[in-house]
């Protein structure tokens, strides 16, 4: 194949890739989803721990919520603020009916 050849060629192999990287990429100008609320949140994780009698890394999530509620449910949150510390020593049974206890609360 001649140089002359190649020109067209390499640039109809480069044009083509180019309008596929742009196409399929995978960002879009649809709206982003809203975090869930606080309370969303709380109810989630507490679930998870009343189910499973297990408290492993949610209390990392339930502390950020319970500081999240603070701003729109002071006394909520000083509430559950209570009762996460308990929470956070808590094991199996004790913190299943500790979580039982802070879902009531909200």
């Amino acid at each position: 194949m001649s140089p002359i050849m190649r020109f067209p060629f390499c640039s109809l192999i480069v044009l083509c890739t180019a309008v596929l990287l742009v196409g399929c990429s995978s960002t879009s100008s649809g709206d982003i989803p809203a975090p869930p609320s606080p309370t969303d949140g709380l109810q989630r994780d507490l679930d998870y721990i009343v189910e499973h009698k297990m408290v492993g890394s949610e209390l990392i999530n339930i502390q950020e919520n319970i500081e999240r509620l603070s701003e729109t449910d002071p006394d909520k949150a000083e509430q559950l603020r209570a009762e996460f510390k308990k929470l956070d020593k808590a094991q199996g049974a004790r913190a299943a009916a500790i979580a039982r206890k802070m879902i009531d609360l909200l």
